[in-house]
């Protein structure tokens, strides 16, 4: 459950599980292919094990990495607008600069919240090509804890609640520290 608009504030967390789970998939791929290593016959079997153990182990130890740090990453919600929270960088968007969200497909089944900037706002090579792709100007975290559906809901409340907000402060007060 997100928080209502007039709270202020809220958190999303990067929901840590499933990257575990996946780890928990590389590494059952890991020992699998460590059998052909040890049991293989001919020297292509071994060498085909052996790449399966460093591709599937360096996958587990990332998946890991990325499951165990899971904390403190997330969608952070303000008045201002809503920041996305990351290992190194938390990009920044203001409510006013918002023109919608929606959800939107990426790989396979996996669904994630859009959003579309206004045309106010100046455009880099990077949105440009998300637009082009995907058809929006940029996506939100997966992995966050809450469904597309909700989360994209949720975001259009504070979007509509908060956008005059932004426009008084003008532009330069959005791009502010998160």
């Amino acid at each position: 459950m997100i928080a209502d608009p007039d709270a202020g504030h809220a958190w999303i967390p990067v929901d840590g599980r499933r990257p575990i789970r996946m780890c928990a998939m590389s590494l059952g791929m890991t020992a699998v292919s460590s059998v052909g290593v040890v049991t293989g016959q001919s020297l292509e079997v071994r060498a085909g094990g052996l790449l399966g153990v460093l591709f599937f182990g360096a996958g587990a130890i990332l998946l890991l990495r990325y499951g165990v740090t899971a904390r403190g990453r997330g969608l952070r919600l303000d008045r201002d607008g809503f920041a996305i929270v990351g290992w190194r960088r938390k990009p920044r968007h203001a409510w006013a600069d918002i023109a919608n969200f929606s959800i939107v497909q990426v790989s396979g089944s996996t669904r994630v919240v859009g959003f579309v900037l206004e045309d106010h706002v100046p455009r880099t090579l990077l949105i440009d090509a998300n637009r082009s792709l995907a058809g929006v100007d940029g996506t939100l975290p997966s992995a966050l804890a809450v469904r597309p559906e909700a989360l994209a809901a949720a975001l259009d409340a504070w979007r509509i609640r908060y956008r005059e907000r932004g426009r008084e402060k003008g532009p330069a007060a959005a791009d502010g520290p998160a």
